[in-house]
């Protein structure tokens, strides 16, 4: 949409090209948009429609699907496996979020001081978030082995009780999880670095030369002036990796494929195993949009909580 400059005549138009002001819009600006409308009717309007009436019916993929109305959803509610899921969820969200920011900014601020090889630091830190989600799973499947893996091998020599009693890592209910999240942040910490560095570089360096001169110490910086400062950025990674969180689901599909016990199985994962494995597709699609509701609400609490803090 093209608005008029100053100077500009307001030439009379039809209804639907003129705003409220009287400004006249010009049509050929929906033609610039035009591709991506049609693209995003087609894959995520028609779609989004579409799975909303299958999460309503009883539907194999084959037969015709019966309508049920509400019921799938109401069988989720009440269904063991599906809280579970949630539960696992949640669990890998809380435990992978605060530790991921953190290590994400502390790598951030260490690759954003100047010394020998700094360069060569960025890199290293980053280059594990180029592989993919299959790479790092088959990774960290041979890493965590119980038998021949190197965490256990190298664990082994340094305290000999452990060369006779292997760390079950992905095959114990309470470690397996816990190991996932490690995987996971090995694997994106360089992401949130990549983020926060951008941000530590946005921030004018003239404000520490004067806390310095001032006598503020570097931490005393760190906390009024960086923090406050790196606040949209801090915000971005904490938003997003909430979403990817509770989204999660080729670790878990990859190394554990949702055991022992349904210890690692997320939402999503459940979602794939009752509609592509049990085929009840009106159910799983059921769960897809209770998961979309759900992010919805994180979301928006997230939002007004950072904005809150902003004001304050």
């Amino acid at each position: 949409m093209i608005r008029p400059v100053a100077g500009m005549q307001i030439l009379a138009g039809p209804w639907w090209a003129r705003s409220r002001s009287g400004e006249r819009y010009e049509p050929v600006g929906y033609l610039f948009i035009l591709p991506y409308l049609i693209a995003f009717v087609l894959f995520m309007v028609i779609p989004t429609v579409a799975g909303f009436y299958i999460s309503l019916t009883s539907w194999g993929g084959l037969s015709q699907g019966r309508f049920v109305g509400l019921d799938n959803y109401l069988y989720a509610l009440r269904s063991d496996q599906f809280w579970q899921a949630v539960r696992n969820t949640l669990y890998f969200t809380v435990a992978l979020v605060p530790a991921l920011t953190v290590l994400g900014l502390a790598v951030a601020v260490f690759v954003h001081q100047r010394f020998v090889g700094f360069a060569l630091a960025r890199v290293f830190f980053y280059s594990p978030y180029v592989m993919a989600v299959t790479v790092t799973g088959l990774l960290w499947m041979w890493v965590l082995d119980n038998n021949a893996g190197v965490a256990n091998y190298y664990l082994g020599e340094l305290i000999p009780y452990f060369k006779t009693n292997k760390i079950q890592w992905l095959a114990s209910e309470h470690l397996a999880m816990p190991s996932i999240v490690i995987t996971t942040i090995w694997w994106l910490v360089g992401y949130q670095m990549v983020i926060l560095l951008a941000g530590l570089q946005d921030i004018p360096a003239e404000l520490f030369e004067a806390a310095k001169i001032d006598g503020a110490s570097s931490g005393q910086s760190f906390w009024h002036i960086t923090l406050p400062l790196l606040r949209p950025s801090l915000s971005f990674v904490i938003i997003t990796n909430v979403i990817g969180s509770l989204r999660v689901f080729g670790q878990m599909f990859l190394m554990t494929q949702g055991g022992p016990a349904g210890a690692t199985t997320s939402v999503v994962l459940y979602i794939y195993m009752t509609g592509f494995q049990s085929f009840r597709f009106g159910y799983s699609a059921a769960i897809s949009f209770l998961l979309l509701v759900g992010i919805l609400i994180f979301t928006l609490i997230q939002l007004r909580l950072l904005r809150a803090r902003s004001v304050y």
